[in-house]
């Protein structure tokens, strides 16, 4: 990429001097690939890469304002499903925003957007609502249904529990057997 081709390139995405901005354009990719940019800067034999990162830039720029929109959807719905069906696992924010190929705070920062909730009050709450159904079994022990949710030990859950609840999973089955 050189000077002359710089020119059309701003006109296309709609930089001009009058209007040196972009509003509402800004989408998780394009930081990403800003920070990507920056850091290969100052190193040595970038240059393909860098052109290569630049291409990119300007192509995700030239995008209509909401072509990102459906692309965000679609992938905060795999996030979606991908936590419904594996919350019974040992699984992190990290893990789901590699699953959708997104970078962890942008995830976050969509997820929260979109759903009210960051990705991991999601997971949560998942886990919180299948919990709240297996104490209402007597045969299960809290270190089973701890184990079966995807946390490492009962202590860990009974305090996710806790502080989601406001009360202990022992509590809640001793409540939930007295009321009946």
């Amino acid at each position: 990429m050189d000077g002359p081709q710089v020119l059309p390139l701003l006109q296309r995405i709609g930089l001009t001097e009058a209007e040196p901005y972009l509003r509402d354009r800004t989408t998780g990719e394009i930081l990403d690939l800003l920070r990507q940019i920056f850091a290969w800067i100052p190193e040595e034999g970038m240059e393909l890469q860098l052109q290569q990162a630049l291409y990119r830039l300007f192509a995700l720029l030239s995008l209509p304002p909401n072509a990102g929109q459906k692309k965000a959807v679609e992938w905060l719905k795999k996030c979606e499903d991908y936590i419904d069906s594996h919350y019974m696992e040992l699984i992190t924010v990290s893990d789901i925003a590699e699953i959708a190929g997104v970078h962890r705070s942008h995830l976050y920062m969509e997820f929260n957007r979109n759903y009210g909730m960051s990705p991991k009050t999601y997971l949560i709450r998942k886990r919180m609502e299948k919990a709240a159904e297996l104490l209402r079994h007597p045969a299960l022990t809290v270190t089973e249904i701890a184990l079966s949710l995807g946390y490492a030990d009962v202590y860990a859950f009974s305090r996710a529990f806790y502080n989601f609840n406001g009360i202990s999973p022992t509590a809640y089955r001793l409540g939930r057997q007295a009321s009946k």
